[in-house]
């Protein structure tokens, strides 16, 4: 079931959905500016280093450009194949912790990506779902070693290790050392010592990993980018400098949140309860302290993102499954009552009366859904209330289908909707062409490599204030001027060569003198228009 719904979801999402921007139309320029300059080791935007990550997750897209071309559907389909990695290491992971029951690990997975938000979040091209791969890779070797004493496993928790630096930098730290720190603690009683010898030269596997790449990228970067990416880029964002900003306890709500349909039924607050009641048990040791350690790490630094939390809710899957492997339960169809009534037609009403509430009226767009997934959407509920009482895995399994149907009828009605308000690919072909004629482009604002894979393009986009953008346009009236409509203000109604609707916005381009000729100007925006 978990390879079916993962691939399901893959295909509806590479066919529906577009690269959403910021984030994924940036992370592809990335790749692609690596690969037009022919240069592997440092990743480059907008012609410029980019040290904001690591460069494995534009390695793997290199990888597969190396076999099939460049195209834009080998990058997206990295989430799905880290996510089916990732179940194979939980449903490994389980196995080991409770060997007497294999199928703890496998129903955990399932769970895992029966959550909502996992099962949208794993087709985008992002750096978490490898990172979760890696971590689960260090997690499942740490246990191994706890259980054998090989030394194969701590080489193997070593290299995972430098393997989640290299994708996403500091934070694998967060999720993984806490738990090695814990070592006597959750390990078996017969477990073999974890000398301060052995920790030394695995700390140093580790880092060689990315120390490797370092060496390498040494001759090809400035010192300016070492720093920013070593230094200033975590120091930021564990102050909340970089970006997002919140307060300690932001995290609290997303913990019932996160995981839904899990934490609207019953039998899994009774599963979790009966896990962490049960501290007896070693390998539930192992995920109290891995997660909470972890949340209380992630709570302390400033910058906060919901990704974040993916490694606990993998964790916390396994968890909810370890509690429902009770023989002697039964769950009865009344359990099933309120995550049915979600996944149904209820829930638009619902939504409808809660944006009335807040002041907005969402009946327009409610329009937009088209009856055959209201229809679709009826049967899910009416499945879950006629399946006859079960034992609590048998149900999970159930729940978990229904989730996943629940998410790929979302995504069939959601995504068609979003598609032309987020999708820069005819956008960016526009810049490309305009570019290789020869034409110098700016775009006011704070431009992100949004058109750089779509035109691929050879030459930067200059990106330029709207009080230096003004100059330019005098002294280059045959340029491309790229803005958003709220950044222009527009006079005489000047023709655009191009536009689009972009997020609640519209996305023109303008020849220079056209502005000129009108008179048209542009202002200054404000903080949360960038």
């Amino acid at each position: 079931m978990a390879i079916g719904g993962v691939g399901i979801l893959a295909i509806i999402s590479l066919f529906l959905r577009p690269l959403i921007p910021v984030d994924e139309t940036r992370y592809i320029t990335v790749a692609w500016e690596m690969w037009d300059r022919g240069q592997f080791l440092v990743p480059y935007l907008n012609g410029e280093f980019y040290d904001h990550k690591p460069p494995a997750l534009f390695w793997l897209i290199h990888a597969g450009w190396a076999i099939t071309g460049v195209n834009e559907w080998w990058p997206r389909l990295i989430g799905p194949l880290s996510t089916l990695l990732s179940l194979w290491l939980l449903m490994r992971l389980g196995s080991r912790l409770w060997p007497e029951r294999p199928g703890i690990g496998r129903v955990g997975a399932l769970m895992f990506l029966g959550s909502w938000f996992i099962a949208f979040y794993q087709t985008a091209l992002r750096f978490d779902m490898p990172l979760l791969a890696t971590i689960a890779l260090a997690w499942l070797c740490l246990v191994n070693a706890a259980h054998t004493g090989l030394k194969r496993y701590w080489v193997g928790f070593g290299v995972a290790l430098g393997l989640g630096l290299l994708v996403k930098g500091p934070v694998a730290l967060v999720y993984t050392l806490p738990v090695a720190f814990a070592f006597r603690w959750w390990a078996p009683v017969d477990a073999p010592k974890f000398a301060p010898a052995s920790a030394t030269w695995i700390a140093l596997l580790a880092l060689a990993v990315p120390g490797l790449w370092l060496a390498a990228a040494w001759w090809h970067a400035s010192e300016a980018y070492f720093s920013k990416l070593l230094l200033d880029q975590t120091l930021n964002r564990v102050s909340g400098e970089m970006g997002h900003p919140r307060p300690w306890y932001w995290y609290l709500p997303l913990l019932v949140l996160l995981p839904f349909p899990w934490t609207l039924w019953w039998p899994a607050w009774r599963g979790l309860g009966k896990t962490l009641g049960n501290m007896e048990d070693r390998a539930n040791r192992f995920l109290v302290v891995a997660m909470g350690a972890t949340l209380l790490i992630l709570s302390l630094v400033g910058g906060k993102q919901v990704h974040y939390l993916i490694p606990l809710s993998a964790l916390f899957s396994l968890a909810l499954s370890r509690g429902l492997h009770d023989p002697r339960w039964r769950v009865s169809r009344h359990h099933m009552l309120v995550p049915a009534l979600v996944m149904s037609p209820l829930l638009i009403m619902v939504i409808i009366l809660a944006g009335k509430a807040a002041g907005v009226d969402l009946r327009a767009g409610i329009a937009e859904i088209p009856l055959w997934s209201l229809a679709l959407l009826t049967l899910i509920p009416i499945s879950l209330m006629l399946s006859p009482p079960s034992d609590p895995v048998l149900a999970a399994r159930r729940l978990a289908a229904a989730s996943l149907t629940f998410c790929a009828i979302a995504m069939l009605v959601i995504y068609p909707i979003v598609r032309p308000v987020y999708d820069l690919a005819a956008a960016g072909d526009y810049v490309g062409r305009q570019q290789a004629r020869g034409r110098p482009v700016i775009y006011v604002g704070n431009y992100q490599g949004e058109f750089g894979f779509f035109g691929r393009l050879r030459q930067p986009v200059i990106e330029l204030s709207p009080e230096l953008a003004e100059r330019w346009i005098d002294q280059h009236p045959d340029g491309l001027v790229v803005s958003r409509l709220k950044r222009l203000r527009l006079e005489g109604e000047p023709r655009p060569e191009y536009q689009q609707r972009y997020k609640s916005d519209t996305l023109l381009m303008f020849r220079a003198a056209e502005l000129v000729s009108t008179g048209s100007g542009l202002r200054e925006p404000t903080s949360n228009e960038y």
